[in-house]
């Protein structure tokens, strides 16, 4: 007997990472509870951006997702206070955003591979 498989692990992305305030983060393989986070909340980061008025509650999201996203005991919200600009950290969400939304584009092809048992 043989059965079809079809490896969705060929459908990881190139890593690739962001340089925010000398730290690198990746920003190429995010989990999908981040993405939808980021995903719910992406339109209130850009308003929040083109308006120059920052709420609390927003800019809190904010700083939360990047340190979730970086994975980085030393990127806290006081380190991201002390070392990056809000253009800086709006700019990592839409690089994350992108990074999510776009296609996945690979040499490989995903095609069921027969496994006998």
């Amino acid at each position: 007997m043989s059965e079809n498989i079809y490896d969705l692990d060929l459908l990881v992305p190139d890593e690739e990472y962001v340089r925010l305030a000398g730290k690198k983060i990746m920003v190429s393989n995010i989990k999908t509870g981040i993405a939808l986070e980021i995903f719910k909340k992406q339109a209130k980061f850009q308003e929040m951006e083109k308006s120059g008025v920052v709420s609390d509650t927003a800019f809190d999201e904010l700083l939360d997702i990047v340190i979730k996203v970086a994975a980085d005991k030393a990127v806290t919200r006081k380190w991201l206070l002390d070392n990056s600009s809000m253009q800086q950290l709006t700019k990592f969400i839409e690089i994350i955003g992108e990074n999510i939304s776009k296609k996945v584009e690979t040499k490989k092809k995903v095609q069921p591979v027969t496994a006998k048992h």
